[in-house]
């Protein structure tokens, strides 16, 4: 696994929670939360949906924010919301397969939770700009917006 770090889903389908959180080796810690589970006397397994490439560490609060609605407990949240689903369909699940998911950034900005800065470039549909494309076009467009402060 590579030093990335990746947001990802943890399914408790005995609760019928998901766990959103970040890691550098989702698999893993996946193993620790049901060796901790198993240790507790909890019958249930934990299952790791999926994860995906984060932008950003300070983002996995940003999603928590927008999901704060339906939070249960530190970063547990109710599986069958919509905007739950939502996320780990569009963001969680698309990536893990190998397809070109939604980045958690564009996911943010669609929810008003991240400026114009962070606007998709081209604002593609499916949201599937690169990082890099993303971060480019938001520092130009931070340039020119501080030169035509400075005029």
């Amino acid at each position: 696994m590579s030093d990335s770090v990746r947001i990802y889903a943890i399914a408790d389908e005995g609760r019928g929670l998901v766990k959103i959180g970040i890691s550098k080796n989702p698999e893993y810690r996946c193993e620790q939360l049901n060796g901790a589970a198993a240790m507790l006397g909890y019958d249930g397994t934990l299952r790791l949906v999926g994860s995906a490439p984060i932008e950003l560490t300070c983002f996995e609060r940003l999603v928590h924010l927008a999901l704060g609605n339906v939070r249960r407990k530190g970063e547990w949240f109710v599986a069958d919301d919509q905007d739950v689903r939502d996320f780990i369909d569009r963001v969680i699940v698309l990536n893990a397969n190998g397809r070109h998911g939604m980045r958690p950034a564009t996911w943010l900005y669609r929810r008003g939770l991240l400026g114009e800065s962070w606007k998709p470039v081209g604002a593609e549909s499916n949201g599937d700009a690169s990082v890099r494309q993303q971060f480019e076009a938001a520092a130009e467009r931070r340039e020119v917006r501080e030169s035509e402060a400075n005029v």
